[in-house]
This record gives C-alpha cells, sequence and structure tokens, in this order.
C-alpha cells in the first residue's frame, strides 16, 4: 500500500493536475491505455515524427539526473495501438525493450504480442 501512497502523493503535487494532460484527454481519446487509469502528461510525451497518421502514442520520456539515458515508458500495446508502438520504436531508435506484463494476466489480455512467435520467426513492418 505504500506504493498507492506514494502514487495518490505524486498525482496531487503532479502538474497533471494543472492540464498538462490535454492532448491525452483530446487527442488520444481520454486515454487509450489498457487500463484506463493512466494519462500522458503532455510536458513528457513522446510524439511520432514520422508524418504517419496521429503523433500521439501513450508514452512518455523518462529523465532524471540520476539516469545516463532518457528512456520511455509506454504501456504494451493493444491490437489498436501495435502499428503505433512500431512507429514510436523506429522514430525514437530504440534498441532494447523491456516488457513488465504478460500478455494475459489473469485471463485478461494486456498486450497484443508484438514479436515473432518463433524464434527466427521474421516481421514486416510497413
Amino acid at each position: 500500500m505504500k506504493g498507492m501512497k506514494c502514487y495518490r502523493q505524486g498525482r496531487r503535487n503532479n502538474s497533471c493536475r494543472r492540464g498538462a494532460t490535454r492532448t491525452a484527454i483530446i487527442v488520444g481519446g481520454c486515454p487509450p491505455d489498457a487500463g484506463g487509469d493512466v494519462i500522458c502528461n503532455d510536458l513528457t510525451r513522446v510524439n511520432i515524427k514520422d508524418g504517419k497518421g496521429s503523433d500521439y502514442i501513450h508514452a512518455n520520456y523518462v529523465k532524471g539526473d540520476y539516469l545516463q539515458n532518457t528512456f520511455i515508458c509506454t504501456q504494451g500495446p493493444m491490437p489498436t495501438t501495435i502499428c503505433d508502438f512500431w512507429r514510436m520504436i523506429v522514430c525514437e531508435n530504440v534498441t532494447h525493450i523491456v516488457m513488465l506484463c504478460e500478455t494475459m494476466e489473469n485471463g485478461k489480455q494486456k498486450c497484443e504480442q508484438y514479436w515473432p512467435a518463433a524464434l527466427d520467426g521474421k516481421m514486416t513492418i510497413e
């Protein structure tokens, strides 16, 4: 429960409370995330800059003085956002992906499988 207390306290002090989530609410459909409880902050939001479709994706840059490199925190892609997920990966030159959930948890889909089913499987990104 300590984590939830910290989360609530962070939300009270966060710029999200001062209208910094406008893009997620208007463009993103308030919000297109799997859980429906996390909204992207416009101040650190990743914009997909490839000129194809919307620049919106439910993802934010994470920065800090103690970090050597900036990283991106995003939801696992859903069937309707998997193309946007891969557009972001390519546009941002992402070299590593760390997944923190299973595709299915407690019988509920958490994320679309976004990697080839076979070890040497092929994938085409258009």
